[in-house]
């Protein structure tokens, strides 16, 4: 063979570097979720990062800008195609979907014993839903900025024949910021400039996520 042919990495070995990378992206992103819980509290500023964010479980809100600070550095190569790039994409979008399933299971949980899971709702008007950080403007812009990059993670090409799993990703992905942007728009009170900002919000972003459902 032709001395500057390519030579196909082993199964094994291939297995082992997406673990490695999966692993490393799991690392950074909480490690940076962390970092920002202790930026606004001082007084944790001498524990480990990792200690910090599985300690302050109500600051889970804080691993979505974390999200977008991963994300941010590994799009730009997963554009590329890089192989270790896709691989962290698909962790951190299956991060994501783990975080909101768990959610998801903690306030089904909850709500079935009569117990309040989020507060403020007495504000609200009747038949409109409270807020919570599965709705923050954080949330929605992390979740909005995983579909857009779920895109790259289509096709066989994508992450090492992982390509079949973006289309699944991003459906998934798309669901949640929907029924994240809705919760903002029924929370907010009615022709006010924020309830017109999350109405804008839903229907630009809604448009745009299932477009790219048609296309994948």
């Amino acid at each position: 063979p032709p001395q500057n042919a390519r030579k196909k990495k082993p199964r094994h070995s291939q297995d082992r570097g997406q673990a490695s990378q999966a692993l490393d992206t799991v690392q950074a992103l909480v490690g940076r979720a962390g970092d920002l819980i202790k930026a606004q509290e001082p007084a944790l500023g001498g524990r480990p990062s990792w200690e910090v964010f599985y300690s302050r479980v109500s600051s889970v809100g804080m691993v979505f800008d974390a999200v977008e600070t991963i994300l941010s550095s590994l799009l730009a190569k997963a554009k590329m195609m890089d192989y270790e790039a896709l691989v962290g994409l698909h962790t951190l979008a299956s991060l994501t979907l783990s975080i909101y399933d768990a959610a998801e299971t903690v306030r089904n949980s909850t709500a079935a014993f009569g117990f309040k899971t989020f507060s403020g709702a007495s504000e609200l008007p009747q038949g409109h839903a409270p807020a919570s950080w599965l709705s923050a403007p954080a949330a929605r812009s992390a979740l909005l900025a995983l579909c857009r990059a779920c895109q790259h993670l289509s096709g066989p090409s994508a992450g090492g024949g992982q390509g079949a799993e973006g289309p699944a990703k991003l459906h998934a992905l798309c669901a949640y910021l929907l029924q994240a942007q809705r919760t903002a728009v029924l929370a907010s009170h009615p022709h006010t400039a924020e309830w017109r900002a999350n109405l804008k919000e839903y229907t630009e972003n809604r448009q745009e996520v299932l477009g790219a459902l048609l296309r994948v």
